[in-house]
């Protein structure tokens, strides 16, 4: 389920040596399906795990892809999936995602009776 949110990814990721190599080998595909991990993760907030499942069927990466990111760095295998290296790193963690969001739901709380005292107090005439 898609919300509102982003993940970082920096203006000169073109120009990152393990992007550049890995466009160099003929894997450019590879580099699309790291952007399509890095949304995933952003979404999901799985603080840059990638299931299996999820890799394969949901992004639809093939084991080649996969295994290209995994030579170059940028994915570390771990049990049942895949760590996007340093994903914590760039971008909030679940934690600081849920903590900002309640802050922010606790900002609208509080904003929703003013407005309405003050459309009350407008329309009465009063202030």
């Amino acid at each position: 389920m898609a919300r509102r949110g982003y993940v970082q990814l920096v203006n000169g990721f073109y120009d990152n040596d393990k992007v550049r190599d890995l466009v160099r080998m003929g894997h450019a595909d590879s580099v699309g399906i790291f952007c399509m991990a890095l949304s995933l993760c952003g979404d999901r907030l799985t603080d840059g795990f990638i299931s299996r499942r999820a890799l394969l069927s949901n992004i639809g990466a093939t084991p080649e892809q996969v295994q290209a990111l995994v030579d170059e760095g940028m994915f570390e295998e771990v049990d049942e999936g895949w760590l996007i290296h340093d994903y914590t790193a760039h971008n909030r963690t679940k934690e600081q995602v849920l903590h900002a969001r309640k802050k922010s739901a606790e900002r609208v709380a509080i904003q929703i009776p003013i407005n309405i005292i003050g459309r009350q107090n407008t329309a009465q005439g009063i202030g």
